[in-house]
């Protein structure tokens, strides 16, 4: 779908699909791609320093810069404020030097039972956590 989309807009997409995991980690490491697809998602923006920091095995984007691994670094701060604007910092460099292509935000939809007392989720609100969960008698 995305190949037949970008060629809509006058780009060319080789599509190389790899045998496994193993592979894929392979060919991420070499950087022997233009595009590599991944997803990545967490509660804490922390989550950014092993995808962007310089030293990072699994940096798959093969940039380098001091300053952002600076702010990478200083944004492991307890203090909340001081994270904010870091990794407002971080996200705009990495937009700004076009990093990443966004094309896709993962919606869960999940519905349930008025009927359920105690369900709750995971914290970034995917899973449902079933283990306290009853049956509301009717």
């Amino acid at each position: 779908l995305i190949q037949s989309q970008w060629r809509e807009i006058g780009i060319e997409v080789e599509i190389n699909q790899v045998a496994g995991f193993t592979d894929l980690q392979e060919v991420a490491t070499s950087g022997d791609y233009d595009l590599l697809s991944f997803e990545d998602f967490g509660l804490d923006p922390n989550i950014l320093n092993p995808a962007y920091l310089s030293t990072s095995p699994t940096n798959y984007t093969h940039y380098v810069d001091a300053e952002l691994d600076g702010w990478l670094a200083q944004a492991l701060s307890v203090d909340e404020t001081t994270r904010v604007t870091l990794y407002n910092q971080i996200q705009q460099r990495i937009m700004d030097q076009a990093l990443i292509l966004p094309i896709r935000d993962y919606v869960n939809l999940i519905g349930w039972s008025a009927r359920l007392e105690g369900l709750i989720f995971t914290g970034q609100g995917w899973w449902p956590l079933l283990n306290n969960v009853q049956v509301k008698a009717e």
